[in-house]
C-alpha cells in the first residue's frame, strides 16, 4: 500500500506601501504530491513542509524598491507639474503681449482718425523736437519767437515777409 499526500504550495506577499495602502501579491505555485510506501510515517510531509521558509529581508527588499519606484512616480509628477507651470506662464504672456499690441495698434487707428477727423497732421517743433498738431493742408514754419505760420502757398518764404524767417517744420 503506498500513502500520498497531495499539496499545494499559496505563497502571500503583503508590501505595507508609502502612502498608506498594502499590496498583496498571491502566486499559486504548482502542486506537490508526496508518495510513500506504507509504513512510512506520515508526518514526514509535515517534515518536508517545514523546509520552506520565508526569505530574510525579502519584504523589506520590495518595499525598498516599491518606495523607489513611488518616489520616481513623483518626481516625474512634480517634474511635468513645473513644464506645465512653466508652459502655463509663457502662454499668459504671449496672450499679454498679444493684447497690448492690439491695444497700441488699436489706439493708433484711432488717434490717425481723429487728426484726420479734425484736418490735422503732426509736425515735429525743430526747436524743441516735439510733436505739434497743425493744419494738415498747408506747411508751416516756426519762427524765431515761437510762433508758427501756416500757409497753403507752396512758393510762400517767411523771411521776405517777416524779415527774419523761419525753420520750415516737417511732417
Amino acid at each position: 500500500m503506498i500513502r500520498e499526500r497531495v499539496g499545494m504550495v499559496v505563497v502571500f506577499n503583503i508590501t505595507d506601501n508609502p502612502g498608506g495602502y498594502l499590496a498583496v501579491n498571491i502566486s499559486i505555485m504548482s502542486g506537490v504530491a508526496l508518495r510513500a510506501p506504507a509504513g512510512i510515517d506520515p508526518a514526514s510531509y509535515e517534515i518536508f513542509a517545514r523546509t520552506f521558509f520565508a526569505v530574510p529581508g525579502y519584504v523589506a527588499f520590495i518595499q525598498q524598491f516599491q518606495e523607489r519606484m513611488a518616489a520616481i512616480a513623483l518626481k516625474g509628477t512634480m517634474d511635468r507639474a513645473a513644464i506645465w507651470r512653466a508652459a502655463q506662464a509663457e502662454i499668459g504672456q504671449i496672450i499679454t503681449q498679444v493684447y497690448a499690441d492690439a491695444q497700441a495698434a488699436y489706439d493708433r487707428v484711432a488717434v490717425d482718425a481723429s487728426r484726420t477727423i479734425r484736418g490735422v497732421d503732426v509736425y515735429t517743433d525743430p526747436v524743441s523736437g516735439q510733436e505739434v498738431e497743425l493744419p494738415n493742408s498747408a506747411s508751416a514754419w516756426q519762427m524765431p519767437d515761437g510762433t508758427y505760420i501756416i500757409s497753403d502757398d507752396p512758393n510762400y518764404d517767411p523771411s521776405a515777409e517777416h524779415g527774419d524767417g523761419g525753420k520750415k517744420m516737417a511732417k
